[in-house]
């Protein structure tokens, strides 16, 4: 084996754990039937929430959900997007306010466990009805209303700037990037150049910054795009000559670390 293909290798293991990411996810079927662990619901229109407490509305949210048909996503399948791009997130919780399962909707997609799903349009009109016939109090998520601010702020940065921050993984994972550098898991420093700066998407270019044989080294390619909130990224990383190249969705947290993205976000539905 000649020199150049060690190096290569050993390039590559020394940078694995920045690029094996969001691989791992829940693969638990979908239950939301005669779950006896189950206390009480939130159902969230947007920023504006109920909180369904009694037996029997429980049971009819249960069915609701329990009976709608999730089918395999089709990227190419026409949709009607919400201008407002409002998520119908509904969440159960049990007597601990735990979160015992979760699903998101928007127009006719679903989301759940990380995974997005065709739907028949029809169920949200059925579960919009039993949002409003059921006569709880209606109060706005604080959390959600906070968060919709922050992303319409961050609008109009530009990209370079919207980048520069922490950013977080769908598995859990984080990366922070500042003007020069990125740290993936406090850990591994990378030096960065932009190539390349569009309204919302960048191509940068990755370089080792120590070790013998990866300091001051091109390592790696990032093509990024963001989406209208810069709060939502999506990130392609290409390896030498394309001989590997990974997919990641990654969502903006604020200085208090606090989700400002959400990976039920429509945005992710599209695949790379």
């Amino acid at each position: 084996m000649g020199h150049k293909n060690i190096i290569s290798i050993f390039i590559l293991i020394c940078i694995i754990p920045f690029f094996i990411t969001a691989c791992k996810g829940n693969t638990d079927n979908l239950i939301f039937k005669d779950n006896n662990e189950v206390k009480y619901v939130q159902m969230q229109n947007g920023c504006y929430c109920k909180i369904i407490t009694k037996p029997y509305d429980i049971k009819l949210l249960e069915n609701l959900i329990y009976n709608i048909e999730l089918l395999e996503y089709n990227q190419n399948k026409q949709t009607s997007l919400n201008k407002g791009n409002d998520i119908f997130r509904i969440k159960f919780f049990n007597a601990y306010n735990e979160i015992v399962n979760i699903i998101s909707f928007n127009n006719n997609k679903a989301y759940y466990n990380n995974k997005w799903f065709d739907i028949d349009p029809e169920n949200i009109i059925k579960l919009n009805n039993a949002y409003e016939r059921m006569g709880y109090e209606e109060y706005v998520d604080k959390l959600e209303k906070s968060r919709l601010e922050q992303q319409l702020a961050r609008k109009e940065l530009p990209a370079k700037e919207a980048l520069i921050g922490n950013w977080l993984y769908e598995n859990g994972d984080n990366i922070h990037f500042n003007a020069s550098h990125l740290t993936q898991e406090n850990n591994h420093i990378f030096k960065y150049i932009i190539e390349k700066e569009k309204d919302k998407s960048m191509h940068i270019s990755v370089y080792g910054t120590s070790g013998i044989f990866v300091k001051n080294k091109k390592l790696f390619d990032l093509f990024i795009e963001m989406d209208s909130t810069k709060c939502h990224m999506k990130i392609t990383k290409v390896m030498g000559n394309s001989e590997y190249i990974f997919y990641d969705n990654l969502v903006y947290l604020n200085e208090n670390n606090t989700e400002i993205g959400t990976f039920d976000s429509i945005y992710f539905s599209d695949d790379f």
